[in-house]
């Protein structure tokens, strides 16, 4: 009782300074919004704070709403259905689950190299980091095993023994090729996951050049803004290094010709932002097409929705909720 008055004059500063902020950023989409599409967003948040006590899904409205491809957890369960309907053995019904924790570990292990390689290299460029990463992520697990005493204390580098890494002939000789095709399949969710990853972290790329950074006055804010652009494109060369090592991953087992066709190498080049993501309406884009992750995962019978306006959409709503917020 005797800090109260300090505690709430503090929370009512923070209040205050958090409307300021959040105005600013709100008003920043507000005014680059077409109207009618305002109107729109307006009319459905008010359904979903409406209806947000009977009905939770209905908050959904804050998610992209386009529909996207499988994802490893989906997979993941689908392939437990279908072994609990063949009623396999109880040591292959958990097989599925031990191979999706290996993928997990491997992103785990990607994660933690970039954090390495961001505190060793802290000197080097941005996209000079992105291949090293990449380089090191193509090295074979052979080259480990045989100096594995080397990497005793460097988990990141640890390979971890799943189907892909063992070999076909090896998993034939154990009686085990069934389990290349789950981890094939789990790899397809995976690459889906991270596909959908990379094209959430470049869009919001897109839109804070073209909310933030581009509008930004003083130094203060550009530096805010860079800061923002940053931590996105760090995200970008995390997926980017998962995807890659995915990839190169489903390729040994000598997949089908449609997941060659769907899953291409990814290259340097396609992770910059496109204007056609961030600006479809831009002036010189007429012969500019999107890279051909964008088209892996969108549902064509699904609404005639642009990236870019869905986006935008979510943007929108969050940045008036925060606002909002800090009012209430």
């Amino acid at each position: 009782m005797i800090r109260m008055k300090r505690t709430l004059c503090r929370k009512y500063k923070q209040a205050n300074n958090g409307i300021a902020e959040s105005e600013k950023a709100f008003n920043r989409l507000d005014e680059a919004a077409p109207a009618h599409l305002k109107t729109e967003w307006s009319a459905r948040e008010r359904r979903a704070q409406s209806s947000r006590l009977n009905d939770p899904e209905a908050m959904d409205e804050y998610e992209i709403n386009i529909k996207k491809a499988p994802s490893r957890k989906e997979i993941e369960l689908r392939l437990l259905e279908e072994n609990s309907a063949r009623n396999a053995a109880p040591s292959r019904r958990s097989v599925v689950t031990w191979i999706s924790t290996g993928l997990a570990i491997e992103e785990a292990q990607i994660a933690l190299l970039i954090e390495q390689r961001d505190r060793f290299d802290a000197d080097d460029e941005p996209d000079d980091l992105n291949v090293d990463i990449l380089d090191d992520l193509d090295d074979d697990p052979a080259d480990f095993s045989k100096t594995s005493d080397t990497w005793t204390n460097s988990p990141e580098l640890t390979v971890i023994p799943l189907p892909s890494n063992l070999g076909v002939d090896r998993c034939r000789r154990c009686m085990a090729e069934d389990l290349i095709l789950l981890e094939l399949s789990l790899r397809e969710g995976q690459a889906n996951d991270t596909l959908h990853n990379l094209q959430i972290h470049l869009c919001n790329k897109a839109i804070l050049f073209r909310t933030a950074v581009r509008q930004a006055k003083s130094q203060a804010l550009k530096t805010q803004a860079w800061s923002q652009v940053t931590s996105v494109q760090q995200a970008v060369s995390l997926h980017a290094s998962i995807y890659t090592k995915t990839r190169k991953q489903m390729m040994k087992p000598e997949p089908g010709q449609d997941q060659l066709q769907k899953y291409k190498p990814l290259l340097h080049e396609q992770l910059k932002i496109s204007t056609a993501v961030g600006d479809p309406n831009a002036r010189g884009q007429r012969n500019e097409s999107l890279t051909w992750f964008w088209s892996v995962e969108v549902d064509l019978g699904g609404p005639d929705q642009s990236w870019n306006e869905e986006f935008y959409r979510v943007h929108w709503l969050r940045a008036k909720a925060l606002q909002d917020q800090w009012k209430e």
